[in-house]
Order: C-alpha cells, then structure tokens, then sequence
C-alpha cells in the first residue's frame, strides 16, 4: 500500500518541478516556439561553455523570422543549459546526429538569451 501512495505522489512532483524549472528559464514576454527544419546545419561550443547549433530549412535559410524575432545575433541557437549537463549532452547527441545523417529536426526556442542569441530550450530528431 505504501509503494502505490509513492507512485502516485511522485508524478505530480516530477511535474511541479518541471513547471518551475520551464517558467524560471523563460525569458521576459516570450512564447515557447517550436518548427521543424530539414537538419541541423552547425555545432558550435562556444568559449562560455554551451552548445549552439544551426538549422537549414532549404531556400528559406535556418531559423523562421519568427524563432528570430528580437534577438540581436539569431545566428545560432543556445541550449539553456551548460556543457556537463546532462540534458545538453543529449541534445548535443541529437544534434550530431541530425548533422551526420541530415535528419529532420524540431526546434523548440523561447526567446533569446540575454547576448541575444536564439535560445534553445529542445531538440527532436524526426523520421
């Protein structure tokens, strides 16, 4: 009985957190916005310890006027989370994927980070 009182607490936690988690690393006034593109196009780790990377979506070029809206260097798209992390160390892994074998991506972004890149908050390899 104590194990099924666990099971039933511990995805609500799992959620709160979540939420906190999402709602802290939001930047100001943005909306989570996510788009697909034909494959990752660059990986970068930058000198300040992240990952960014580049998206081609064909003759319109990488990231949608929307996903650039209001960043001042929309060049690249900066995981939220330092290198070391886990959650990088997966996305990196999507990304290289997506790279090596240009399979299709979707990109979720919110807003920009504060030296204005787009800022990358998830990553989906498609088929």
């Amino acid at each position: 009985m104590k194990r099924l009182a666990l099971i039933a607490i511990a995805p609500t936690l799992l959620l709160a957190g979540a939420a906190m988690v999402d709602n802290r690393s939001r930047s100001p006034g943005a909306v989570p916005l996510g788009e697909y593109y034909a494959y990752v196009y660059k990986v970068f780790v930058s000198s300040d310890n992240h990952l960014r990377i580049n998206v081609w979506r064909g003759a319109e070029g990488n990231f949608t006027p929307a996903q650039r809206a209001n960043c001042s260097d929309p060049w690249y798209a900066e995981f939220e989370y330092p290198l070391g992390d886990v959650r990088t160390e997966a996305v990196e892994r999507i990304a290289m994927a997506s790279l090596m074998a240009r399979i299709k991506v979707y990109a979720k972004t919110d807003g920009c980070t504060t030296d204005g890149n787009i800022k990358l908050v998830g990553l989906q390899l498609e088929r």
